[in-house]
C-alpha cells in the first residue's frame, strides 16, 4: 500500500487515468478508494465511492459486501435493509 501521504494522489491518478482509457472493470477502482476514505473515516465518500462501484458492475460481489461492511459499522439499519433488498 502507498504512503499515507500519497494514496489520496495516487487514486486521483487512477480515476483520471480510468477517464482517458476506460479499463475493463472500473468498479476496482472505486471500490479502493471507497476503502481507503473507511479507512480515513470518511464515510459520506466511502459511501459513495462504493456505491459508484456497485452501479458500475452488479455483479461484483465484494462491492456488496463492503458497503454492506459499512453501513453495519455505522448502525445504519435503515441503509442495511435497503441494501438488503437492492441484492
Amino acid at each position: 500500500m502507498e504512503p499515507h501521504a500519497t494514496r489520496m494522489r495516487k487514486s486521483t491518478d487512477a480515476v483520471q487515468h480510468n477517464k482517458s482509457s476506460p479499463c475493463d472493470d472500473p468498479s476496482y477502482i472505486f471500490l479502493a478508494i471507497g476503502k481507503y476514505f473507511w479507512t480515513e473515516n470518511k464515510i459520506a465518500k466511502a459511501r459513495k465511492f462504493m456505491q459508484q462501484a456497485i452501479e458500475l458492475n452488479k455483479d461484483f460481489a465484494d462491492s456488496w459486501l463492503y458497503l454492506h461492511g459499512l453501513e453495519k459499522s455505522q448502525s445504519e439499519n435503515k441503509n442495511v435493509e435497503k441494501l438488503r433488498a437492492d441484492f
